[in-house]
């Protein structure tokens, strides 16, 4: 339906929506490499109230998601927006590189932008919770026992405001269950002391990722100059996987 309305407007010399596009586009990326890797688990890390989660349905992913998500009251909006899909378990702490609890700049006016690292903007309205935090690698056999995964295949979409490589940097272990990864990489920092999207990128490179595609995240809208992307890349053992 999306494609038909593309050509139409095209066709009537109608600009398309930027937003709508790039939204079209990082779905049909997220789609096709869920089935070239033939993936049975997605491990949404930043979930907030679940967002991420009911596009891979609407896209048509039935296999397993594990939620993490560390705001209380945006976790127990997630148990209630998926108290009915069996294949869905939720998690109320936050993955990083360490085992341990660490305060939370929680946005006020959009959850969605809280965040371990302060923002550039101190007009920002905030307030600090203190939240658990786990390395991926303490809990990643106990998670998939508890689920009944005894062959995962794992996709890990990471959406954590400037902290996504921290959530990899604790997940090293279990690398080889990683087939595909989705990380919100910055050109622009709009976080203190994230790291750089070259960085970033070579860092999972350096993992022996590749990259499979990649989305226009956020632009600033004064100088609509881009501001981050999302990255999609696979693994060398995903490789060649259906």
């Amino acid at each position: 339906m999306f494609a038909n309305l593309m050509k139409h407007l095209l066709r009537i010399g109608h600009p398309l929506p930027r937003q709508l596009v790039n939204g079209y586009l990082e779905w049909t990326l997220v789609r096709d490499v869920l089935t070239m890797l033939d993936i049975n688990c997605v491990l949404d890390v930043g979930a907030n109230q679940g967002q991420y989660a009911k596009n891979l349905r609407r896209i048509g992913y039935r296999g397993h998601i594990c939620s993490f998500e560390p705001i209380k009251q945006d976790f127990e909006t997630l148990l209630d927006a998926f108290k009915d899909d069996p294949h869905w378990t939720g998690f109320n702490f936050a993955l990083g590189n360490e085992n341990t609890q660490k305060p939370f700049n929680v946005a006020t006016e959009c959850s969605a932008m809280s965040s371990f690292l302060s923002p550039t903007d101190p007009n920002w309205r905030l307030h600090t919770a203190t939240v658990e935090i786990k390395r991926l690698d303490t809990i990643f056999e106990p998670i998939m026992t508890r689920i009944g995964m005894t062959q995962p295949r794992v996709f890990l979409k990471m959406d954590t405001q400037g902290y996504d490589v921290e959530v990899i940097r604790g997940a090293q272990s279990h690398i080889d269950k990683i087939l595909g990864l989705q990380s919100e990489i910055s050109i622009m920092p709009i976080y203190s002391g994230m790291p750089h999207y070259l960085d970033a990128l070579g860092f999972y490179e350096s993992l022996d990722f590749c990259l499979f595609g990649a989305s226009e995240a956020a632009r600033n809208p004064d100088e609509d100059s881009l501001l981050e992307m999302n990255c999609i890349m696979v693994h060398k053992n995903g490789q060649g996987a259906r």
